[in-house]
């Protein structure tokens, strides 16, 4: 046994480097359907690789609350588990990915990864600098800002004439500039006008008819001028 800490301990000072061991993840991730991935990245020297690992999600910048939590090594590749927030944590090449899904809008918030390596020693645990992770609300359809809108040329255009009290009002306008004054006159009364002027004409037409039937000039009379004889 004293021999086995011993070969650790050498092992944990022939290789500062792995102290250096960093989690990095992105700064802000977007939520797509209610399903989040965060993404704890080793910034670590080339050729380290960790073998075994265990790997907590935590939600708030300084949140002790876990949201997600499983084990993975180079033969497990993934661990999947069931909840009210079903987690998913899998190994890749420089890195662990931590999927979250039902997530709902006020889940949104700071999220860290803890990575403890268990293999190959030093035992070591690190915690990453915090992910922003946004959840919109679903129940609010947001519109499509690269969907051209719609336009109704028929409504543009009316929008654009103008109203029936508009033109009105700009006649009433212009006849007043010409000295004219507006008089309005009820619809009945313009009706009766309009047909006493029709029957003037019918009655004009009618006479000039029959004065052509019986040879009648319907030209004007021009007086004769008789010379005066002196």
């Amino acid at each position: 046994m004293y021999n086995s800490l011993i070969i650790a301990s050498l092992f944990y000072l022939a290789t500062p480097a792995v102290n250096a061991l960093r989690i990095v993840q992105p700064y802000r991730v977007v939520a797509t359907d209610g399903q989040a991935t965060v993404e704890c990245r080793y910034a670590s020297p080339p050729g380290y690789q960790p073998l075994e690992l265990h790997v907590t999600l935590l939600k708030g910048l300084y949140g002790t609350v876990s949201i997600c939590r499983g084990y993975v090594n180079s033969t497990i590749g993934s661990m999947q588990t069931q909840g009210t927030n079903a987690c998913k944590v899998t190994l890749s090449e420089r890195g662990v990915n931590v999927s979250v899904a039902g997530m709902k809008e006020d889940d949104t918030d700071m999220y860290r990864c803890v990575v403890k390596v268990l293999y190959p020693p030093p035992y070591l645990e690190k915690f990453g600098n915090g992910t922003l992770v946004y959840v919109p609300d679903y129940s609010v359809t947001e519109p499509n800002k690269y969907q051209t809108p719609e336009v109704d040329l028929n409504q543009g255009m009316m929008e654009l004439m103008p109203t029936q009290q508009e033109r009105q009002k700009g006649t009433q306008k212009e006849m007043q500039g010409l000295g004219v004054t507006w008089v309005e006159l009820p619809l009945p009364l313009v009706v009766a006008i309009g047909i006493l002027i029709v029957c003037a004409m019918i009655c004009q037409v009618n006479g000039i008819r029959h004065a052509r039937r019986h040879g009648r000039s319907t030209q004007p009379l021009t007086p004769r001028v008789i010379p005066k004889i002196i």
